[in-house]
């Protein structure tokens, strides 16, 4: 586009929500493309969440829909509890170890096949 010229709008100001059904329809192929990652987002992060009640449910396993609502009672008995802060390091400790080790290890495999 040479300096100076200007674009133009094409579908502006012409009629009401007809140009948007009209945009809609156009690129209806792309918009089907969207169905596997919104499907995606759905199955593996939105359905989960159901499970994170049980966080805060005295839960009953043989009868789900009677579990009772405690609702911080769980987290404060976790904190409580005087193997919190060794659990919290090795957790910490490890996750770290995973990460100096298992990071490196594939680069340094790859330049040495290269």
């Amino acid at each position: 586009m040479a300096i100076g010229k200007t674009l133009k709008v094409t579908g502006a100001g012409k009629g009401k929500g007809s140009s948007l059904w009209k945009q809609l329809y156009r690129y209806r192929w792309l918009y089907f493309l969207l169905i596997p990652g919104i499907l995606f987002f759905f199955i593996f992060k939105y359905i989960p969440m159901y499970g994170l009640r049980i966080a805060f449910m005295d839960y009953n396993q043989y009868n789900p829909d009677a579990s009772q609502w405690v609702g911080l009672e769980q987290f404060v008995r976790l904190f409580s509890k005087r193997s919190f802060l060794p659990v919290l390091r090795n957790t910490i400790v490890i996750s770290l170890l995973k990460l100096l080790i298992g990071f490196p290890i594939p680069i340094i495999l790859a330049l040495m096949m290269n």
